[in-house]
């Protein structure tokens, strides 16, 4: 007759034990690859939010200070180019430009970004960006939708008072 030796282990137990290890590492690594996967595309998502409020601040605050807009769009409203003049206190004339072309093949310097004065990018991840005048000629929409990359599009909208600027429409 054999004798078992106190305090060891059978090898059935040795291999339920690897088996429940294995099982607890593989259901483990999922939820970590699931967590790492929709935290990644939630910090997407919230840079291509972030690019559009950036963009859309920095066109209403420009459109609003100032004096003179010319403003050249496709026949259905998107932004090619916005010419914004605006006099100092010292009637130095200061002028800034927005660049938008969605057209721009990828990796070329204007693809689907917004480019101020054609040197700084101001917004990255943008599918469209709609510039419209009102019939009245006194409030101007603008309208900014995100890339579809990060999953849905986001759009944000604006109005901005026009009334007493010059407007060149092209």
């Amino acid at each position: 007759m054999m004798s078992r030796a106190k305090g060891g282990f059978t090898l059935l137990e040795m291999v339920v034990v690897a088996a429940i290890s294995m099982i607890l590492l593989v259901g483990a690594s999922r939820l970590l690859w699931y967590t790492t996967h929709v935290s990644t595309g939630l910090l997407a998502r919230h840079e291509a939010l972030e690019n559009a409020r950036v963009a859309m601040d920095a066109l209403t605050v420009n459109i609003q200070m100032a004096e003179r807009i010319t403003l050249n769009t496709d026949s259905d409203g998107m932004l090619r180019r916005l010419d914004l003049l605006q006099v100092s206190p010292e009637n130095v004339d200061w002028e800034y430009t927005f660049r938008y072309d969605r057209d721009a093949p990828p990796g070329t310097p204007g693809y689907k970004r917004l480019n101020f004065s054609g040197f700084n990018e101001l917004a990255s991840h943008l599918s469209e960006i709609r510039l419209t005048v009102s019939s009245d000629r006194q409030l101007m929409h603008i309208t900014i939708t995100t890339d579809e990359n990060f999953g849905e599009p986001i759009t944000l909208t604006g109005t901005v008072d026009i009334r007493y600027k010059v407007l060149i429409i092209r």
